[in-house]
């Protein structure tokens, strides 16, 4: 199969695209994409392939000239009985190679394939959630709707908020909400260490605290923190998580579990013990990860979502502060390449909202 269409002012033969689809081992996907800017787990074989299970992913990749430049990790899910369901398409296509101008012209050539693949072809209800990303949401959701995709549902979490990393630490400091500023210098008196790193020493000590969080909170979620040590085993370098860590004499407090890929540092899951509610560690925790992932050449930091939680997004509110940025965004844009997948997709749909209901139920 090959895509033209979206790169027909390039004028020769050499810019063919062409797609590969399901022709790449789980290892070698993974050393692909990490050559990528906009790469997130959601797209890797090693977190995708545990999530979803075997059998349920199909990937998808655009070659030019002999070199990968977009592709997508999609995972299809149907119901006993239905060839045609939903394909899923969380985090991705990416898009944004490393070192190299983003062109545009490619994202919209994967989509033109993937639709062509999962939706036409296939007959699937195809949902696209990009990564959220203060440069690229926009622009992304534009192109699916020219595409043809419709915002069909909204997200129950739909704002995303970014620190903006480019500010020096004084400018910094006066972009953060008065109170968080009050909150920060509470927690700075503390004296404690930070540390930032990838050890399997540094993962179990982080499942111990994200379990902690997890108990005090009542949260019921996947248990994805459990995966990050086969995670750090599997993944190539670029893309091993890391723990940021915070100790009080000696004892671990408050960590954060962190993707670094491209321009952009992104929060994963956190974790604390009740110790760090008087401590108010997580304001120093954080302010030395900004000024940490500052350092380290990064432009955006992503604290992802609120959760429904008011104080969780007053605390992130605060940290972004005035010249930061908050995304709002669609839980996905959707297209129908059937009737039947459209009905099998609205069906899994309700089975997980009735499952999200009955979950916040047992914890109430």
């Amino acid at each position: 199969m090959s895509i033209a269409h979206a790169f027909n002012q390039l004028g020769t033969g050499r810019h063919t695209l062409d797609v590969l689809v399901d022709e790449r081992a789980p290892g070698d996907w993974d050393e692909i994409i990490a050559r990528f800017d906009d790469v997130s787990y959601d797209q890797t074989a090693a977190f995708s392939d545990r999530r979803w299970g075997e059998g349920r992913l199909s990937r998808l990749m655009l070659v030019q000239d002999d070199e990968f430049v977009a592709g997508a990790c999609v995972a299809v899910v149907t119901q006993p009985g239905f060839a045609k369901g939903l394909a899923y398409l969380r985090g991705g296509p990416f898009w944004r190679r490393r070192g190299q101008p983003p062109d545009p012209r490619l994202y919209h050539a994967a989509i033109e394939a993937i639709k062509a693949e999962y939706g036409d072809r296939r007959g699937h209800h195809l949902v696209v959630t990009p990564r959220f990303h203060p440069d690229y949401s926009l622009l992304e959701a534009r192109m699916l709707c020219g595409e043809g995709f419709r915002s069909l549902r909204r997200s129950p979490d739909p704002s995303r908020y970014f620190v903006n990393l480019k500010l020096d630490c004084k400018r910094q400091m006066d972009s953060l909400d008065r109170s968080w500023r009050r909150n920060l210098r509470k927690s700075l008196a503390h004296d404690l260490d930070i540390t930032l790193g990838d050890s399997e020493a540094d993962m179990q000590c982080f499942i111990g605290l994200n379990q902690s969080l997890k108990r005090r909170k009542r949260f019921n979620d996947q248990g994805h923190a459990l995966l990050l040590p086969e995670l750090a085993r599997t993944l190539p370098p670029l893309l091993r998580p890391q723990i940021a860590l915070a100790y009080h004499r000696g004892q671990p407090v408050v960590g954060a579990a962190l993707l670094l890929a491209g321009d952009t540092a992104q929060y994963l899951f956190g974790g604390s013990d009740d110790e760090m509610l008087k401590l108010n560690a997580g304001y120093a925790l954080q302010w030395w990860l900004v000024e940490r992932l500052s350092a380290l050449g990064y432009r955006w930091y992503d604290l992802g979502g609120e959760s429904l939680s008011e104080g969780l997004r007053q605390f992130k509110r605060g940290l972004v502060g005035r010249e930061g940025r908050i995304v709002e965004a669609n839980i996905g844009l959707e297209y129908s390449g059937s009737a039947t997948g459209r009905m099998v997709a609205e069906m899994i749909f309700g089975a997980r909202a009735a499952k999200r209901l009955y979950t916040k139920l047992l914890s109430a």
